[in-house]
C-alpha cells in the first residue's frame, strides 16, 4: 500500500510540472501568455465567437431577470416609516381643519 501511494504522489507532481510530459494523466497542455484561454481557439480578427447551446437561455435569463428585478422595485408601494408619517400628519392636520 505504502509503495503504491509513493508511486501516485510521485506521478501527480510528475504531471504537474511546468512544461507537461507523461506523469499520472499524460501528456498536459500548458496556457501560456500567447495561448488559448479555457482551450478556445484563437480567432482571426473580426471572427465572432461561436456561443454553446446553453449561454443563450443562460443571457436571456439573466436579461428577464434584470428587468422584472427593476421594473418590480421600482413599482413597489412606498412602506417607509417617513411615508406613513407623512400620510398619518397631513390627515390629522386634515382633520382639524388646518391646511
Amino acid at each position: 500500500m505504502a509503495f503504491r501511494l509513493r508511486s501516485f504522489s510521485r506521478a501527480f507532481h510528475s504531471s504537474r510540472s511546468v512544461r507537461g510530459g507523461g506523469g499520472l494523466f499524460g501528456e498536459t497542455e500548458v496556457n501560456e501568455p500567447g495561448g488559448r484561454l479555457f482551450g478556445e481557439a484563437i480567432r482571426k480578427p473580426g471572427e465572432r465567437r461561436k456561443l454553446f447551446d446553453w449561454e443563450v437561455p443562460y443571457i436571456g435569463t439573466l436579461v428577464l431577470a434584470g428587468v422584472m428585478l427593476g421594473f418590480g422595485l421600482n413599482s413597489r408601494p412606498n412602506m417607509s416609516p417617513q411615508a406613513w408619517a407623512r400620510e398619518e400628519a397631513l390627515a390629522r392636520a386634515a382633520a382639524r381643519g388646518e391646511e
